[in-house]
């Protein structure tokens, strides 16, 4: 069967739905999801104004995705009750339950409401209750009562990341891998 923009797909109590698109994308759908399209455009390989917003409505998805991703960043997006998703070439899992909680198993994603954008890397969970609370990543079986900014344990850090931490009087910055800064508020880095 053809989606077109507009068309909903939903899942009953013990439905599940893989949905390939013209991009190579492919979006699954677990049982009680809502999922629309709401816009996509895709003419070929070097389509560098290919587009695809979509909305997840209730539920959960899984989703790897296509040559749109690759070709026009910007162009993609998955709108939900907090916040946005968009993608840097990825492979994640989102769920709306009390907020939207995500799972990057491949590339990074960011997470775009009221409150700013919010990256979330390979390997990293993260949590957002609605368009006005600032994401936070979770730990091992959190589900989502971390306070926004808390973490503990070992932090990796992977890829180009620029991180910025500051006291009052004092302000470090660690940009790219295998680099580290130290200030007052402590070390930060990257491995």
């Amino acid at each position: 069967a053809s989606l077109y923009q507009g068309d909903t797909v939903t899942t009953g109590k013990k439905g599940q739905v893989s949905i390939r698109f013209s991009d190579e994308s492919v979006v699954q759908l677990r049982p009680l999801s809502a999922f629309r399209v709401d816009e996509y455009a895709y003419k070929g390989k070097n389509d560098s104004e290919a587009k695809g917003f979509f909305s997840l409505l209730k539920g959960s998805l899984r989703t790897v995705t296509g040559l749109i991703g690759r070709l026009n960043r910007p162009g993609y997006g998955v709108h939900t009750s907090s916040a946005t998703i968009g993608i840097r070439g990825t492979e994640y899992s989102a769920m709306l339950k009390n907020g939207l909680h995500v799972s990057v198993e491949r590339g990074e994603i960011s997470l775009t409401n009221r409150t700013g954008s919010f990256a979330v890397a390979e390997g990293q969970r993260a949590f957002v209750r609605d368009q006005d609370s600032a994401p936070h990543y979770l730990q091992s079986g959190d589900s989502s009562q971390s306070a926004p900014g808390s973490m503990t344990g070992k932090t990796q850090i992977r890829g180009d990341t620029r991180i910025n931490a500051g006291t009052s009087n004092t302000t470090a910055t660690a940009a790219g891998q295998n680099n580290r800064a130290a200030n007052k508020a402590g070390v930060i880095g990257g491995e």
